[in-house]
């Protein structure tokens, strides 16, 4: 938990390979050797957010730190993870506002609202062409790629590096 909540994803410069199976994905994860890199786990989210969230409701809260040391941020309404049995589609009611800008949900073909999460051994993604997990290198809530994967190595411009 930190500032009121529970940090989810932790991706640095130069720390753990994100680019991992759904059984890790599921599980959960983090590095060693003090990057502080994780991921909380989707088996996690859902228990959390979804199974036994009962009444209560949940903002996402991403915070971003560029390349060049430049914060930004984005909020989401009503952030559930549903279970494995809906492939732990992503749900949400909106985007709040934030500096980031709205990657999550802002272009149709390439919103990650409503989609099930993608790992490299289990391609969830509409994608017709190809595996988007694979080709960017990390799990995610692709639709036909997307717009933000913030588990996939990223170059300093910001852009998928497949």
């Amino acid at each position: 938990m930190t500032a009121g909540g529970t940090v989810i994803l932790r991706h640095t410069k130069g720390g753990i390979d994100f680019n991992r199976n759904w059984a890790a994905y599921k599980a959960g994860f983090s590095g060693a050797g003090g990057s502080g890199d994780l991921w909380y786990g989707l088996q996690n989210l859902a228990l959390d957010t979804y199974v036994n969230a009962g009444t209560n409701t949940y903002t996402l809260q991403v915070d971003l730190t560029a390349f060049d040391g430049q914060e930004y941020d984005a909020r989401y309404a009503n952030f559930k993870v549903a279970s494995e049995t809906y492939g732990y589609q992503l749900i949400t009611s909106g985007f709040l506002g934030g500096s980031a800008g709205n990657a999550l949900l802002s272009i149709t073909d390439t919103a990650a609202k409503n989609m099930r999460f993608s790992t490299l051994d289990d391609d969830n993604d509409k994608d017709v062409h190809g595996h988007c997990a694979v080709r960017h290198e990390g799990g995610w809530w692709f639709n036909a790629c997307s717009d933000s994967c913030l588990t996939c190595p990223m170059t300093p411009e910001g852009q998928p590096t497949a």
